[in-house]
């Protein structure tokens, strides 16, 4: 457990082999060119994840992300099995994305909203399930394709596409 978790500015790969606990507002803020999650990863005390990569994030089934505050994920791709949950916090993932094992994305019941900037594709056609819950927040796909993963569920929210989007698969 550390107050906060910082990288400033990372040549190659950075991987988080153990859990990670933060108890501070910063949480967690890497900057990089590769990072690889292998552990949970834990904020509390309002502290936000951020991820900006300039070639890959890798997130592992076990790299699960539970923050009391916003998380944001952005590289060149994204390859994840983890669940990211926070606490009425915002989720943003920038980059295109591949679902590497069956992906929840919460906000918890309040006003966090989920923005996907980047297509989102599954490892084998129909292989893998995206879940996004908002609470009483948005959804935005801002991808190229939405259509791509049939068992995509976001129950009772707003969910908004590229226009056109449907008809791209």
């Amino acid at each position: 457990t550390a107050t906060s978790l910082k990288q400033h500015a990372g040549s190659g790969l950075t991987t988080l082999a153990g859990s990670v606990t933060t108890s501070g507002a910063a949480g967690v803020a890497l900057t990089g060119k590769d990072l690889r999650i292998e552990k949970l990863v834990t904020t509390t005390n309002d502290g936000t994840v951020t991820l900006n990569q300039s070639g890959t994030v890798t997130i592992l089934a076990d790299g699960d992300i539970n923050a009391d505050g916003a998380v944001s994920i952005s590289a060149n791709s994204i390859a994840t099995a983890g669940d990211v949950q926070t606490s009425n916090d915002d989720i943003t993932l920038t980059g295109a994305t591949t679902l590497t094992g069956n992906v929840a994305l919460s906000t918890g019941p309040g006003a966090g909203s989920i923005t996907l900037n980047g297509t989102i594709d599954a490892t084998t056609a129909e292989g893998q399930d995206l879940t996004l819950e908002a609470g009483t927040g948005n959804i935005s796909l801002a991808a190229a394709r939405c259509c791509c993963l049939p068992e995509m569920r976001a129950p009772a929210v707003k969910v908004a596409c590229v226009p056109g989007s449907e008809n791209l698969c």
